[in-house]
């Protein structure tokens, strides 16, 4: 996954723009302020499995590997070799996730966020589901000091691995171009995802 903000205007300055390329490419971008575009390329470079031990965390992506997908493409309103032209600097970071833990922490430690359930970012969820993970940690320890770690892992695994769960099909799945494969994965992510069972 390469990532980056340019210089610009995208469209009316409110809308995300997401684009799938029959090759697996994915373009995701939308206006952050301050008259700057961010966008994330995501290419299909290997097979899902373990990271190497280099694996590059934010480090400087390789621009010519992006625009090599990118040059041909006709979006009309939107020019995405352009974009990552314009770029500085270019990021990369590997797509991840991790099998759901059998446990978050030991005694008076845990885990949150990435920590305790990093995903697949297509979902979008990886900072809102560290914001719930605060939510109930704070209410669990307000309530039960004592036991509140505990309890707030065991309220938050099970809804984190639906979560991770989701973000998973529609990361194999999301490439379809068929309406009628993105309506069913995303009616499957809504109900996996759904906001009524947080806390």
């Amino acid at each position: 996954m390469f990532r980056g903000a340019a210089p610009g205007e995208l469209l009316d300055g409110h809308t995300m723009v997401i684009v799938k390329d029959p090759n697996g490419i994915d373009l995701v971008t939308y206006p952050i302020g301050d008259g700057l575009i961010n966008w994330v390329v995501m290419l299909p470079e290997s097979e899902p499995g373990p990271l190497p031990g280099d694996a590059k965390w934010n480090q400087p992506g390789d621009r010519t590997a992006i625009l090599a997908h990118l040059t041909n493409w006709d979006l009309g309103f939107l020019d995405a070799a352009d974009l990552v032209r314009r770029t500085e600097p270019v990021l990369e970071y590997p797509m991840v996730d991790r099998n759901v833990l059998p446990w978050w922490g030991r005694g008076r430690v845990t885990l949150l966020g990435d920590a305790a359930h990093p995903m697949y970012p297509v979902g979008a969820n990886g900072g809102s589901q560290a914001i719930v993970d605060a939510r109930v940690l704070a209410d669990e320890l307000a309530r039960d000091f004592d036991g509140g770690l505990r309890t707030y892992e065991d309220i938050r695994r099970p809804e984190t691995a639906d979560v991770v769960q989701a973000n998973r099909e529609m990361h194999v799945t999301g490439a379809s171009q068929r309406p009628a494969d993105l309506a069913r994965v995303t009616g499957k992510y809504r109900t996996d995802t759904d906001a009524d069972r947080v806390r």
